[in-house]
């Protein structure tokens, strides 16, 4: 139930038109509420205002009197008769908000009165306090009518749930198991909530935080939340993010357990069975529990960690200029740094204690409980048998997504477009049964947020409602017992692994500096003999890494950075930026078992399965150019990355009649979609207004590079001049030196970047005075020429220059990229002496770094495999050394398919 806080001074505005409707629908005084009817009408009364304000109708002298001149003319009966004949859909949804309140205070007082002497009796309450509640109490997702919801008895909280407590009883008796059988002092004791299970329901009281005693605690603490974190790991309890465990002095305290045995069954479609081995490994791994800061590619849950501060952007939807003509929905907040999920102890003031300092501690816990474990195994299968009464939680998307599209529904930017929505929404779901997204559609459309569970011994899948709405292949208790028999010793290698990972991962890659190496001799030429041995040493890197399976598919589970900057791990797409194509392509293997290309819906000479076809020199014009067509007509990305110029510029070196015919329409599309701001052409992405800055990968200089080779094979002037256009859109991004800064950064920050920076600017200039050369200097004017060369030389001083600075060595983000493209210069003779022998002293650095500190594209537990972004580009660097034969690709689109 979405609430804008008209409880507040929302109140004291649109009295009258509140009235109107009362009237008008026969409505009592507080039935539906004032909230109930603001909490609707408010985003659309909002749109209306600063239309009229816009239009210049509202009269007044200033904001306060042009808003109280609007709120007069809404307050007719006129006006709310209108409101309720155009807009049924809102009067419905305040019907519905009223009942579903109604419905929800109903049920919580009449647990409340039902419960009282058990309550009483269980020591939870005392015998006269009365429940205190209201929707600012409710603490979970709205399913349904019963959220989970803060009661207030006294002094006393207590949270009134859903759902019964034999989940959480289930988990109390496994480790009761593992106590008993465990040695002496090797287990910590655990603390658990108090609560009273009902037969539909529960009570739980709500657990305070206490500080540690002293800093001494916490070791204790850690200890026995890596005890906690093998309970997770061994029950299949996920959703243990930072809100879910409270430090309870020495005790870190589970919350909600709603998600034990679950599972997530989507079982991705047009992928490759090594690609379905590496998530079914990841859903039976520490990573599920969310209690690491490590998440995965494939389940989308949030890995907000509570080992760590966690950092989000917690920006609010609020009113702002209240009462004003200017009145609207902001979104305010900022970068927000919670710890209240860490142990603390108090000295004048509250001082958090995370996991650093204490990561023995945790994994003593977990490896205890583990060892414990397996000397228990058959009569912790005995007690999950006999738990029929758990239920267990079905994942089939992320909370979060069901919040999205519910928010885009009920927004009045997207009036009458639900259809769409779901229809979308839908559609991202093909690997669903389709009953299962039908219920998804009707609890969405009531309101709801969708939820599925499954008794542990049965197989249908129920929804919110209690319906079935699917079938299991086997129950959630025969799934966790073979989960459980599949936990031997040989895995706990695999799980230690994961952990250390997560607990050092990022500190190993961070604390290594790439730096300059002391001069060993004044040698200045490419130490040859290291670079093959650093050839072998990354390709076997790559080589022991790669997963294959039965039906000759591969894979690599890669390390990836989310947008909250988290390290991820997940198995690797199909296509060459950073899937299985591009580390083939890197090892010279043929690109075999990738996925289909049904449903193929969008083209990217970079991404997912078109470009994946595109390096496969088996392919033929034949074959892959009527695919180019008909996702070219349909491209909404545009850039290189992603959308038609990528697929220009692959098509650079093809003047067959087929490829100028495809470029074309490619060309023709981008010019389509462009439009005009403060004089330039830019490209949205989708629907959204592309972040502007000096870009070959994402922005004006790679489309803009692409236009012109579309001019160069079509002779369309069109092209030309929107190619120049976009070229000189980029002297917005220039400093005084002549270069472009990078808008994502601080000032006036420079970044040696392919995607976005020096290092893909350089690359666009190569392209267009490399194209110039060939017109016969025809295709530039002096002026032109001039200064794209000035701008080049100035690029391959700076890469030069900030080598050094880099913290990756991949070929977007780091070194691989700036040596790729000085060496380029050098063969084309574009370095001066010194140039050329300051970068053989770099590439001799970053090899005896590489050797013997690590490669800079992850740590020596897990990498990132990837062509642009991890060791397989550091590998194609190595090899174009090796061989003394420089080219630009991959940093330019690149296609293998025969004529």
């Amino acid at each position: 139930m979405n609430s804008f806080g008209a409880e507040g001074t929302t109140r004291s505005i649109f009295t009258g038109l509140v009235a109107s409707l009362r009237h008008l629908m026969k409505w009592g005084d507080n039935d539906p509420s004032t909230s109930d009817i603001l909490n609707v009408l408010l985003p659309s009364l909002l749109v209306e205002l600063r239309q009229r304000s816009v239009r210049g109708s509202l009269s007044g002298s200033n904001p306060f009197e042009r808003f109280r001149t609007f709120e007069t003319s809404c307050s007719t009966e006129e006006y709310a008769f209108e409101l309720a004949s155009v807009r049924p859909e809102l009067i419905e949804r305040i019907h519905a908000t009223s009942e579903r309140r109604h419905r929800f205070e109903s049920w919580v007082n009449e647990c409340a009165k039902e419960d009282h002497y058990a309550l009483v009796q269980c020591g939870m309450i005392n015998d006269y306090a009365v429940p205190e509640f209201d929707l600012q109490s409710v603490s979970g997702d709205w399913h349904n009518d019963k959220p989970t919801v803060k009661v207030k008895y006294g002094e006393k909280t207590l949270y009134l749930k859903n759902r019964t407590s034999d989940n959480e009883l289930l988990v109390r008796d496994i480790w009761e198991i593992l106590s008993r059988h465990a040695d002496k002092r090797s287990l910590l004791d655990l603390h658990w909530t108090k609560c009273l299970s009902e037969e539909t329901h529960s009570w739980s009281e709500a657990v305070p935080r206490i500080p540690l005693r002293s800093p001494s605690q916490a070791d204790d603490y850690y200890r026995r939340l890596g005890q906690l974190l093998f309970i997770a790991y061994s029950l299949k309890l996920s959703d243990l993010h930072y809100e879910n465990i409270i430090p309870c002095g020495a005790y870190p305290i589970i919350i909600d357990y709603e998600a034990l045995g679950s599972d997530n069954i989507r079982r991705p479609i047009g992928v490759s069975q090594a690609y379905r081995n590496l998530v079914s490994g990841q859903r039976h791994s520490v990573i599920l529990t969310g209690m690491l800061p490590t998440g995965s590619f494939t389940d989308k849950m949030d890995r907000l960690s509570p080992l760590y501060e966690v950092h989000f952007n917690n920006r609010v939807r609020e009113i702002v200029d209240f009462a004003q003509d200017t009145m609207r929905f902001q979104r305010i907040g900022g970068l927000l740094t919670e710890t209240r999920h860490l142990p603390y102890t108090i000295d004048g003031s509250e001082s958090p204690i995370a996991v650093t300092g204490h990561e023995e501690a945790f994994l003593a816990g977990f490896r205890a409980a583990y060892e414990t474990f397996l000397s228990c195994k058959e009569d912790i299968i005995d007690r999950i048998a006999s738990s029929q009464d758990c239920v267990a939680r079905i994942l089939f998307r992320n909370t979060k997504e069901y919040g999205a599209a519910l928010l885009m529904m009920e927004s009045e930017r997207c009036h009458g477009c639900s259809d769409q929505i779901l229809a979308k929404f839908s559609s991202a779901g093909r690997d669903i049964d389709e009953s299962i997204r039908h219920s998804e559609e009707r609890t969405l459309r009531a309101g709801y947020i969708p939820a599925f569970f499954c008794g542990f011994g049965d197989t249908g899948i129920l929804n919110e409602s209690g319906d079935v709405v699917g079938q299991l292949e086997r129950s959630p208790e025969s799934s966790l017992s073979q989960h459980i028999m599949s936990i031997d010793r040989a895995r706990l290698a695999e799980q230690l692994r994961l952990i250390d990972f997560s607990l050092f991962g990022v500190r190993q890659m961070t604390e290594k500096k790439w730096e300059r190496c002391p001069r060993l001799s004044i040698d200045a030429n490419i130490d040859m003999g290291k670079v093959r041995e650093a050839e072998s040493h990354v390709r076997n890197i790559i080589s022991e890494a790669c997963h294959k399976s039965s039906d000759g598919s591969v894979n690599w589970l890669s390390l990836s950075v989310d947008d909250m900057d988290s390290l991820v791990l997940g198995p690797m797409d199909d296509g060459i930026y950073k899937g299985t194509a591009g580390v083939l392509l890197a090892l010279g293997e043929e690109n075999a078992g990738t996925s289909s290309n049904d449903n193929l819906k969008s083209g990217s000479a970079y991404m997912g399965k078109l470009s994946s076809m595109m390096a496969d020199a088996f392919l033929t014009s034949d074959a892959i150019l009527p695919i180019m067509e008909r996702v070219a007509k349909t491209d909404d990305c545009h850039d290189v990355l992603t959308g038609n110029a990528g697929l220009i510029l692959a098509s650079r070196n093809r003047h067959d009649k087929r490829w100028i015919r495809f470029v074309d329409i490619a060309a023709d599309h981008l010019v389509q979609s462009s439009f005009q701001h403060d004089g330039y052409p830019m490209w949205p992405i989708g629907n959204r207004a592309r972040s502007e800055n000096a870009s070959f990968a994402h922005g004006n200089a790679g489309i803009g590079t692409a236009l012109m080779f579309a001019y160069r094979l079509t002779g369309d002037a069109t092209y030309w001049r929107t190619a120049l256009k976009a070229m000189e859109s980029d002297c917005r991004f220039a400093l005084s030196g002549g270069l472009w800064r990078d808008t994502r950064k601080p000032g006036n920050e420079l970044t040696a970047n392919w995607c976005h920076g020096i290092t893909g600017m350089a690359v666009s200039r190569i392209l267009w005075l490399e194209q110039d050369k060939d017109s016969g200097r025809e295709l530039l004017t002096n002026r032109l020429r001039s200064g794209m060369m000035n701008e080049l030389k100035d690029s391959l001083c700076y890469l030069l220059s900030s080598i050094h600075d880099l913290g990756s060595f991949s070929l977007c983000h780091g070194v691989s990229g700036s040596i790729q493209v000085l060496l380029y210069a050098f063969e084309h003779h574009l370095l001066d002496g010194q140039q050329v022998r300051t970068l053989n002293e770099n590439i001799n650095d970053f090899i005896r770094f590489g050797l013997t500190v690590d490669w800079r594209c992850g740590t020596s537990n897990y990498y990132c495999y990837s062509l642009m972004t991890g060791l397989a580009g550091v590998l194609a660097l190595l090899k174009q050394i090796k061989s003394e034969n420089i080219c630009l690709e991959p940093l330019i689109p690149l296609c293998q398919v025969k004529d």
